[in-house]
């Protein structure tokens, strides 16, 4: 195990070795229940490399651990607000039970219409048990990004046969740039 620390913590040269290997230690230390530890690799990870794949590492990791709070206040330190960082946000709020204000914050956000916040609203709301909810979501016009979700959620509900039809109808990608702002008003 040590041995393992030791290459994961010195890779050489490379930035991307360096930044993968302490995401691959923090993963190696929780699986042999040292997660104090890895929460500080992908700290340090995390403040060094401030890309949203980094703190997703370390949010992600905080709140597997029941420490949501501690996620959003890393975040809060970073101050950045673009829509990966705001769904993380969203994601760690529903984490500490502050589900519904997780909402409203979605909804009043400039990208609350696109369809990628339509999935991140979905899941969300399907997390907390309300699959439902989670399909009306993403049965709205205008969600479109959603249509695996969409079918495991009414997998979920038993709906065998809207899960298939959701599967084989073609799937429509907006062309980047994504359009931004409410196409008939938040996705929920």
């Amino acid at each position: 195990m040590e041995g393992a620390i030791a290459v994961y913590r010195d890779p050489g040269d490379s930035g991307s070795r360096r930044v993968f290997g302490l995401s691959y230690l923090a993963e190696l230390l929780v699986r042999h229940g040292r997660p104090d530890e890895a929460t500080e690799v992908l700290r340090e990870l995390a403040s060094t490399c401030t890309d949203d794949w980094s703190v997703d590492e370390l949010c992600t990791h905080l709140a597997a651990q029941g420490r949501a709070g501690d996620g959003l206040a890393f975040l809060d330190a970073l101050g950045f607000d673009e829509w990966e960082f705001f769904r993380m946000r969203l994601e760690l709020m529903a984490g500490c039970g502050r589900l519904d204000e997780a909402l409203e914050l979605a909804a009043a956000h400039p990208e609350g219409g696109t369809g990628y916040a339509a999935e991140t609203v979905a899941g969300l709301l399907a997390g907390a048990g309300r699959t439902q909810e989670a399909v009306d979501v993403l049965e709205r016009p205008g969600s479109g990004w959603g249509s695996r979700a969409l079918a495991g959620y009414l997998l979920d509900l038993g709906r065998v046969k809207d899960a298939v039809a959701v599967l084989q109808r073609p799937v429509l990608r907006p062309t980047w740039p994504a359009p931004v702002g409410p196409v008939d008003g938040p996705p929920f």
